[in-house]
């Protein structure tokens, strides 16, 4: 299983256990966090709603970062700090980039070739230059060109998501470069930037996957 790398949450602090006890019960019977956090919390973020935003460890004290990352997204949980008692609402959670070799992902582009569907789950992109796409590149499965080199143009959009971005955050992501460096860079954006669930660097980029299978490469 992928490790969690950065998680999201709300929270409402509070310095009785049994007023956390009682805003617990309140958010399970369908009041809203953001609500509760407004009206009840301790913390400057009640402004927000209790809202966070995004955190990596090490930027929490550690119980409360513990219920972030050792529970699922969706999870309501009660914890004691230093601060007092948090009732945290953990809203999303992305996880470290995953390597996937030549191999596994051969057999992949196997699967998805076979079966539609599977595009469906995933998208697979290229960071390389436009010079070295046309010097050699993956003749199908089709891949999203985003050049690294561009990040000033695609960085905002993708992190905003929506319409306007070229990619999914909830799809299993796969990114190619030449040799596993610049898609390695990507896959560090994507995860920790842009909260993008799950993202696989292909290891040895498109050279790697040249020599492993070069059916799959077409060449100038």
């Amino acid at each position: 299983m992928p490790k969690v790398a950065t998680a999201r949450a709300s929270h409402v602090l509070l310095s009785d256990e049994s007023l956390a006890d009682s805003i617990m019960q309140r958010i399970k019977d369908g009041e809203s966090i953001a609500d509760l956090a407004k009206e009840f919390s301790n913390c400057p973020s009640k402004k927000d709603g209790g809202d966070l935003g995004w955190f990596k460890k090490g930027q929490m004290v550690p119980e409360f970062e513990s219920a972030c990352f050792d529970n699922e997204a969706g999870s309501l949980v009660k914890v004691k700090t230093k601060f007092g008692w948090h009732v945290i609402g953990v809203l999303q959670q992305s996880f470290e980039p995953m390597k996937i070799d030549v191999n596994q992902f051969t057999e992949l582009m196997e699967k998805i070739k076979g079966d539609p569907s599977l595009a469906e789950k995933y998208q697979l992109v290229d960071v390389r230059e436009k010079n070295e796409l046309d010097e050699m590149k993956v003749s199908d499965p089709k891949f999203i060109h985003i050049p690294l080199s561009k990040y000033d143009d695609w960085s905002t959009v993708i992190m905003k998501g929506g319409s306007d971005s070229n990619l999914d955050s909830k799809k299993e992501t796969i990114v190619m470069c030449k040799k596993g460096m610049r898609s390695r860079q990507m896959a560090e954006f994507l995860t920790y930037q842009a909260g993008f669930k799950k993202v696989w660097n292909v290891e040895g980029g498109i050279m790697a996957l040249s020599e492993a299978s070069p059916n799959f490469i077409s060449t100038k």
